[in-house]
């Protein structure tokens, strides 16, 4: 590992910056210096804002800031390595998908031939830190483990170096992680000032606020998806009130893609996979000290027999784990749930001098603690929780000091981060998930995993524990999905609904295999759902059933997939021929095509409207007297849209869990294959 010391040096133009914010509230011509006691000629206000006294101390404050932003956010912690790692250190620029708001900037960066990273741009790729420079208003988007928290603190460093950083920007950073926020928190200016306050500004929420009204703060809001479900519109109110308040500050918010926030005024950018060439540059950088080694687990994930261990290292997060276990054993692991289970060994035996009933005692307790705070979606824990739980999973023949073992968890195991003093978190959320579903494994008994999927299954985070447990099973998941398809059926209860489903049986059952149906089935429920929204009146139920549509047709592209039907079962509309043509469905196809050339080309632009209206509703009521699909059955509501919705997501995890599964028996294969989107 290389160096664990932090490389920012703090510049001219931060505390130039700092100076500034400062300026008007020592002169009290600042509207908020009232408020802080600062009048023109109060005995508490220097003269002169420019004298030597008044500089050290603006120097001292911001040399403070900078310090404790090294300390908590310029750093990585490991597990299994004692001190945090320098960010900058292990830091791989970024890269996000162009979106089309970004175009231009994206045909401006292809005209730069000078651009080292010109094969990613031709791919439709921007590096992260020119799209964060170009855009005052960001939303940073990315699966869990993609990079969004590092980026953001990344980004922070970088305006510390002002206009000669990669962010080119002279303003203050302010990292706020929204998992955090107290419950009930009014305002996140409340949080800004928290901040300034921890570095002992004079007057912090003066400085906050004449901060905010100048506009000097790149306020880095982290971690929108990981808010709990009860408060996160609220915490998405507080943003937009932020925004709205204080506009001439630059914001940038991370949030995952599955719950996605259109802010106003905010451009989204979405976090690519690492490409081969970060992920060599990654490795070189891990191996820095012992460049051989890096060399030899470059070259081996080259091998054709490791292509599903090269998938894991296109997210940042499995690469880490992936190079710490490499450099314990020189060996790799083929998936995701090994490679969790391999790092939280190595970071509870990091720990000096425990002995072996000590580490069960604390895995132990990680594990409840793990389970706990997922379903409370709280991810914070108290000093006075932890050792609770490390006591209460002591056997009567071992009794340990608790407070040894926690020391042990946060000082050397890097596994629990130490978020404020006497409180604490795990070190990333797919280690606490991971915990999760080993907790569930590990004490599974008749009857709870049927418990297990009456979770909130809408909760990304449930989702990812529920196919870990199907990995991890010793004796296969026929329990957990049989229980997941029972509870998939009881959350479809409207009869139109019902009715929609046995239409797409009857439409696909005859035509082969039951496993092959299951796609077919999905298909044709994407098709139907489509046809509904074409036909929708209510907003409410047109924008659920675009979701719906959206789902049915990721759930029949997955089960072609897993089903090698080599098709795109998902058909546009518009495509009646290749409707015609292909055997997705039971159609009389000779009939379907002499109708369709019956119904001749359709109308251009110059026909007029009401003619082109009149063409697509003929057309549309020919593909549904075909398909036999009544008209009755695409009028959806928005209760019934939903009903749809949470059927679908169900059904959705219940393929997931099924491909990932540690074994199927036979027997429950057919049962699945046969229930699968049946009424």
């Amino acid at each position: 590992m290389t160096s664990t010391e932090p490389q920012v040096a703090l510049s001219a133009p931060v505390g130039g910056v700092v100076a500034e914010v400062f300026k008007p509230l020592l002169t009290g011509s600042s509207r908020f210096a009232p408020a802080a006691g600062l009048r023109t000629g109060s005995s508490s206000q220097p003269s002169n804002p420019a004298d030597a006294r008044v500089r050290r101390v603006i120097a001292q404050v911001s040399n403070q800031y900078l310090r404790r932003y090294l300390t908590r956010y310029g750093t990585l912690r490991i597990p299994g390595i004692a001190r945090p790692v320098s960010l900058e250190t292990l830091y791989v620029p970024a890269c996000v998908k162009g979106q089309p708001s970004l175009q231009r900037l994206m045909a401006e960066v292809l005209a730069d031939s000078s651009s080292s990273s010109l094969q990613h741009q031709r791919q439709n790729f921007l590096p992260a830190a020119l799209v964060a420079r170009s855009q005052q208003y960001l939303s940073v988007l990315g699966e869990p483990g993609s990079g969004r928290t590092t980026l953001l603190r990344w980004l922070g460093l970088e305006s510390f170096k002002g206009k000669e950083g990669q962010y080119g920007h002279n303003c203050i950073p302010v990292y706020i992680d929204l998992r955090m926020l107290p419950k009930g928190t009014g305002s996140l200016a409340q949080s800004v000032v928290l901040e300034f306050q921890a570095a002992n500004f004079p007057w912090p929420k003066a400085f906050t606020a004449e901060a905010l009204e100048q506009g000097r703060l790149l306020l880095l809001l982290d971690g929108l998806d990981e808010v709990a479900e009860t408060q996160r519109e609220q915490v998405i109110l507080l943003i937009e009130d932020l925004v709205e308040r204080w506009p001439k500050n630059r914001f940038v918010v991370s949030n995952a893609v599955a719950t996605q926030h259109h802010f106003k005024r905010f451009t989204s950018a979405q976090l690519t996979a690492l490409s081969d060439e970060q992920v060599q540059t990654f490795i070189q950088r891990w191996f820095g000290r012992n460049p051989a080694v890096g060399r030899q687990l470059w070259e081996t994930l080259q091998l054709p027999a490791q292509a599903n261990t090269c998938e894991l290292t296109r997210s940042p997060w499995l690469l880490t784990l992936l190079c710490q276990t490499y450099s314990r054993s020189r060996s790799l692991v083929s998936h995701a749930v090994g490679l969790h289970h391999a790092i939280v060994r190595i970071g509870l035996a990091s720990q000096p001098g425990l002995s072996a009933p000590a580490l069960k005692v604390q895995l132990k307790a990680l594990a409840r603690l793990a389970a706990g705070k997922l379903q409370q979606q709280r991810p914070i824990v108290s000093q006075a929780e932890i050792l609770g739980l490390l006591k209460a999973c002591q056997t009567v023949e071992v009794t340990l000091d608790c407070s040894e073992l926690l020391e042990g968890l946060t000082a050397h195991s890097g596994l629990l981060v130490e978020f404020a003093p006497g409180h604490y978190t795990f070190v990333h959320p797919a280690l606490q998930e991971y915990l999760c579903a080993w907790q569930v494994v590990a004490h599974r008994s008749r009857g709870s995993l049927t418990a297990l999927v009456r979770q909130p299954l809408e909760v990304p985070s449930w989702q990812r524990v529920l196919l870990q447990v199907a990995e991890l099973l010793p004796e296969g998941a026929d329990e957990l999905l049989l229980s997941l398809q029972s509870e998939a059926m009881s959350r479809l209860k409207a009869k139109r609904c019902q009715a929609l489903l046995l239409w797409a049986k009857q439409l696909t059952d005859r035509l082969d295999s039951p496993e092959r149906s299951v796609a077919r089935r999905a298909a044709a429920l994407h098709l139907a759902l489509s046809f509904a929204l074409e036909r929708s009146v209510s907003d409410q139920a047109a924008c659920c059933l675009d979701r719906v549509a959206l789902q049915a047709r990721h759930l029949s592209q997955g089960l072609a997939r897993a089903l090698d039907l080599n098709r795109d079962l998902a058909l546009c509309l518009s495509s009646a021929q290749e409707l015609a043509h292909n055997d997705l469905f039971a159609l009389d196809t000779p009939a379907l095509l002499s109708d369709l050339a019956a119904l001749g080309e359709p109308p251009d632009f110059r026909a007029g409207y009401a003619r082109r209206m009149s063409f697509a509703d003929a057309f549309v009521n020919l593909l549904l007297r075909h398909l036999q699909l009544e008209t009755n059955l695409l009028q959806l509501g928005e209760a019934e849209a939903l009903e749809l919705e949470n059927f679908l997501q169900t059904s959705t995890l219940l393929q997931n869990c099924r491909e990932v599964a540690s074994r199927i028996s036979p027997e429950v294969q057919r049962q699945l294959n046969e229930q699968m989107l049946v009424a």
